[in-house]
């Protein structure tokens, strides 16, 4: 069966053929898809990631964790109590031994010194900074009694004149000869010592031997030979 021509003498399309108030639905139902598709998207939108809190949504609380620090405790430190010293005034010095110039003296129970010869001499200058002159040479034996050897290698000998103890230098010669290192038990040894002394100075002489730190200094004093 044909189409019927419209009054355009043309049969109609289908849109043409559709109602009035059919039109009216169409709109309608279109209107109603895209504002559900308005209201999706806006609720997407405000909605964000899950986690996120909203604007109404209450701060959650962050516990707040402070480090415990413990102090190491540590032994107390005992410092070394300082030996006590010694007031200068408190040292005991040992004693001088005092003996005649040509005398004996004993540095402790078997060990002797003996001033065998005193004479005037005329000194020897050999050695740096010594000067020739007037002198005096001393001999002196050293005596062992004991039953091991004694070391004589720290024994000094000076000399002083005067009434103030001026020292006296120590000359090279002439026949000057000092003590061995060690003296044998029950032996004796012989040194040979000359100093320069002026001959109006020799009314009070001293000679003195220091054998050790812990014996007495032995001095022969008395006039020397002009």
């Amino acid at each position: 069966m044909s189409e019927p021509l419209d009054s355009t003498g043309t049969r109609g399309s289908f849109f043409g053929r559709i109602p009035r108030i059919g039109w009216f639905a169409i709109a309608a139902a279109v209107a109603i898809a895209i504002a559900g598709m308005v209201i999706a998207v806006n609720v997407s939108n405000s909605g964000g990631s899950a986690g996120a809190p909203g604007p109404s949504d209450s701060p959650v609380p962050t516990a707040t964790i402070e480090p415990t620090i413990s102090t190491p405790t540590s032994s107390p430190i005992t410092l070394p109590t300082p030996a006590p010293t010694i007031p200068p005034g408190e040292v005991t010095p040992i004693p001088e031994a005092t003996t005649p110039l040509q005398g004996t003296g004993a540095v402790d129970e078997n060990v002797f010194f003996t001033v065998t010869n005193v004479e005037a001499v005329q000194g020897e200058a050999v050695g740096p900074g010594e000067v020739a002159g007037p002198s005096v040479r001393f001999t002196v034996v050293a005596a062992n009694n004991t039953g091991a050897s004694v070391n004589l290698g720290n024994t000094v000998l000076n000399a002083y004149y005067g009434d103030d103890e001026t020292p006296a230098s120590p000359l090279s010669g002439p026949g000057v000869q000092a003590f061995p290192t060690a003296l044998e038990p029950g032996r004796q040894v012989t040194g040979v010592y000359v100093f320069s002394i002026p001959t109006d100075q020799r009314g009070a002489v001293r000679l003195t031997v220091d054998y050790s730190v812990e014996t007495p200094i032995l001095v022969f004093e008395g006039p020397a030979p002009a």
